[in-house]
């Protein structure tokens, strides 16, 4: 909860766009400028299926080395951390809070 309050990094998969360093997420310089080419992009009109091709076309691997689907895609794009948020225990639509595991 502490790490939560902080704002720091809590460990498990790196978002894509970033990377780990000395306990805290921090702009991947290779995969950062991605992010914002995607925001860009859709911003602009572009659809999810349009980049997944140009990126599958370009070589751009997911964080887990496969080809990009819009699923995928559509995951980074809701991303809260692309937005400078951390959750910790987020609401769900009911107003309750999430459960976490012990």
């Amino acid at each position: 909860k502490q790490q939560a309050i902080e704002g720091a990094w809590h460990g498990g998969r790196v978002p894509f766009g970033y990377r780990a360093e000395a306990g805290a997420l921090v702009t991947d310089p290779v995969t950062g400028p991605l992010v914002v080419e995607m925001y860009q992009r859709v911003l602009a009109g572009d659809s999810l299926y349009r980049i997944r091709k140009d990126w599958n076309a370009r070589g751009i691997l997911t964080t887990h080395g496969c080809a990009w689907s819009d699923r995928t895609l559509k995951m980074v794009l809701y991303n809260p951390s692309n937005k400078g948020v951390r959750e910790y225990r987020p609401v769900m639509p009911d107003g309750s809070r999430a459960k976490t595991s012990k």
